[in-house]
């Protein structure tokens, strides 16, 4: 009997502990289990910084379609919100990115601030974030990935910088990302790339170069023939300059 009253006390416990984390929601956001992760879904509400009033059990967060405009320094850790696991900021106008905006984060695992308007981003800007594993920035007006930008990754699987303005990558943007599979850098203007830059990528199993403006000289060739070797090539990857080689594919 005293056993049976033990775990009706245990179970009203973790019920309240449940509840507990979400009572305090504010009214302008959701906050709801989702696949097994306690989640704040904030999205479209006006929002100009990021929401105070969230528990510090917050596991994911939604804050698309607000005018954020800038992230500051610990955007996140300065509201108390460290368990994060994942963030999705789309869509929500962000110009300025803070080297420190991520800061204190070291368990988030995804990050999303695609379809924003990010110039440029400091090679120190991830570097708490050690245990990202997928990073979407696409459709951003970004024009390089600095060196060291992604230095000890060694969660990392997932970058994709899709429709962006890249016309540079370090040679070690690259350092110890031990398990990176999906390099995505479609539609940017990329003329030339060292094989430096992407041979420390040995589990790479994905990496789209299509739509850039490559110019097919002998600066290019080496690169060309590692993605080849590595059965990496993207159908159609094709060349811009000069132009008796215009719309050639690689492979050809």
């Amino acid at each position: 009997m005293k056993a049976c009253w033990w775990l009706l006390v245990l179970a009203l416990g973790l019920t309240r502990g449940d509840t507990d984390w979400s009572s305090n929601c504010p009214s302008i956001c959701k906050c709801k289990w989702f696949s097994g992760k306690k989640v704040a879904e904030c999205t479209s509400q006006g929002l100009t910084t990021v929401p105070d009033r969230l528990s510090s059990e917050v596991q994911s967060i939604d804050l698309s379609g607000n005018p954020l405009h800038s992230l500051p320094s610990e955007a996140f850790r300065s509201v108390g919100l460290v368990n994060l696991h994942k963030i999705y900021l789309r869509e929500c106008g962000i110009v300025e990115l803070h080297k420190d905006a991520f800061k204190g984060l070291e368990i988030l695992i995804e990050l999303d601030i695609s379809n924003n308007r990010i110039h440029s981003l400091h090679p120190s800007t991830f570097r708490d974030n050690v245990r990202l594993r997928i990073l979407l920035m696409h459709h951003n007006p970004i024009t390089k990935l600095e060196d060291g930008l992604f230095t000890n990754m060694t969660y990392l699987q997932t970058v994709d910088v899709t429709n962006c303005h890249l016309s540079h990558i370090g040679h070690k943007t690259f350092v110890n990302v031990p398990v990176l599979h999906n390099l995505l850098l479609a539609d940017n203007g990329l003329v030339h790339m060292k094989v430096a830059v992407v041979e420390p990528l040995t589990r790479l199993l994905s990496l789209d170069l299509r739509n850039n403006p490559w110019r097919c000289d002998c600066h290019l060739k080496a690169f060309r023939d590692w993605t080849m070797e590595k059965n990496l090539y993207a159908d159609p990857t094709k060349c811009a300059e000069p132009s008796y080689l215009a719309n050639q594919k690689w492979s050809e």
